[in-house]
């Protein structure tokens, strides 16, 4: 982690998260603004209005094509109190993270596993955004779209995690893991365990 802010000349954060009052949302996005990449939101600015309502200062991060995507992204995320975003690789750079910072990733369906981002920090939170039924095979790929009311679920997850609720009636509980996601984490948490001593 240190060595990761000093390679590429990020000062870490020096605060901890108190009352949280920034958002960072993590999206996929190209040079342009538009979302071309799967597992998107097209209508990211529901998701962002909901949290300006809710009075949180709104930034977004990254066209991750840039050659210095890696930084800003890390610059970011060490400055956010919560980061918000669709499961993806772009959650990696949670290792970051400032001290107690909130993370509500969304799911597009109940995945079993793929879970591992939690690992990153303890206050974790997850919202299930995609339908209950005409899910196909190739599903978890799609683009959504967010409503108001579930936009507005996923700001009150992020201040239950904040404040410690157990349980978060806004949050979606994980689903039961299967042997092979449990495999995933396992090998996950160690490579980040051995990633961070070297």
């Amino acid at each position: 982690r240190d060595v990761g802010f000093a390679a590429f000349g990020v000062p870490p954060p020096t605060d901890a998260v108190g009352a949280p009052r920034t958002v960072l949302h993590l999206r996929r996005e190209d040079r342009e603004g538009t979302l071309r990449a799967h597992r998107t939101l097209r209508n990211a600015s529901v998701l962002e209005a909901a949290f300006r309502r809710a009075g949180f200062g709104v930034d977004h991060c990254c066209d991750f094509r840039a050659p210095d995507a890696t930084r800003r992204a890390i610059q970011k995320v060490s400055r956010a109190d919560v980061v918000v975003g669709m499961h993806g690789a772009a959650f990696a750079h949670l290792t970051w993270h400032k001290p107690g910072a909130v993370v509500v990733e969304l799911f597009s369906h109940k995945m079993a596993g793929l879970w591992f981002y939690r690992s990153h920090t303890r206050r974790y939170g997850s919202v299930f955004v995609g339908p209950a039924k005409g899910r196909d095979a190739a599903y978890w790929r799609r683009r959504l779209d967010m409503d108001a009311a579930t936009a507005d679920r996923v700001v009150r997850c992020a201040r239950e995690t904040a404040a410690g609720a157990d349980p978060k009636p806004a949050c979606d509980a994980k689903p039961r893991s299967s042997v092979v996601s449990t495999l995933i984490r396992v090998t996950h948490s160690y490579y980040r365990s051995w990633s961070t001593r070297r």
